[in-house]
């Protein structure tokens, strides 16, 4: 299978998907267009199922926005199904401060679909975004992380043991960079029927950049909702190695800054908690 996009020469300069499938031997056995009207609709990844079919993913750009990109296919080259993700109200091409530039890397697996990249704003940097599918193709969740700090700039992404991960380039405000894993598990890419109305992108640790680090580290997490938070660090036996930072944090990404200055190298763990819900995460010093 090969993705990709074909040019035209007129006026318009539009891009359309194409797909290309040959035989063992290199004889091409299909080819097919995505119709795109006024888009440019670029495939950057293919994988086929085991039954057969053949999911695409790439990124679709139109006069307004620039979106990620779904594309499924029969083996015999017919569309089955095609996803846009809605432009987000900061990824706007009308507005120059942010475009949506996702779907490069594409994960399939125990009947659920993943497309992973990187999204960007002036205002938000760059951030990770997962989308999520179920194996007809239709969307189900996505998760965008990291903080406003940081540059992030996605070069791959694999799926293994429950969890899609994503690596690339993490860059600092201060022109810091560094190598950086993201992980997320399944139970944080929810099914369609476990999201709430009114919670936003769900209660999640983004976990903490840099990991290992010395001597300081950003904890992320995803609020569901504003609400009084309370952050506490523990040694592997339970005892406090800090003090707790409790207070009020808005619904979506927030973040704690914490200085181990005066700790030794080992491992840490720190609890993120409100009234209703609790998660913990891991701290790796390395001196």
């Amino acid at each position: 299978m090969v993705g990709g996009a074909a040019g035209t020469t007129n006026t318009t300069s539009t891009f359309r998907a194409l797909l290309l499938r040959y035989g063992q031997a290199g004889d091409l056995l299909w080819e097919k267009f995505l119709d795109a009207g006024t888009s440019e609709d670029r495939i950057y990844n293919t994988a086929i199922t085991p039954d057969g079919a053949i999911f695409c993913s790439g990124s679709s750009t139109s006069t307004q926005a620039k979106r990620a990109m779904l594309l499924k296919y029969s083996a015999a080259g017919d569309l089955l199904n095609q996803y846009l993700h809605e432009p987000l109200h900061w990824i706007t091409l009308t507005n120059p401060q942010g475009t949506l530039n996702i779907g490069f890397f594409l994960n399939i697996t125990s009947g659920k679909v993943y497309i992973s990249g990187t999204t960007f704003s002036q205002q938000d940097f760059h951030k990770v975004t997962v989308l999520k599918f179920n194996e007809q193709g239709n969307f189900l969740d996505y998760v965008k992380g990291i903080s406003a700090e940081y540059g992030i700039f996605a070069s791959n992404s694999f799926y293994r043991n429950g969890s899609v991960t994503v690596t690339g380039r993490l860059t600092h405000v201060q022109d810091q960079s560094m190598f950086y894993l993201v992980n997320y598990t399944d139970q944080n890419i929810t099914d369609a029927s476990d999201i709430v109305p009114g919670t936003g992108d769900g209660f999640a640790l983004l976990g903490n950049y840099p990991n290992p680090f010395n001597p300081a580290t950003r904890i992320v997490f995803r609020a569901d909702r504003a609400a009084v938070y309370e952050i506490r660090f523990y040694d592997p036996t339970g005892k406090e190695i800090a003090p707790a930072v409790r207070q009020d944090f808005s619904e979506g990404v927030n973040y704690v800054d914490f200085n181990g200055d005066e700790l030794p190298t080992g491992v840490y763990f720190y609890s993120v908690s409100s009234g209703y819900t609790s998660k913990t995460g891991k701290l790796i010093l390395l001196k």
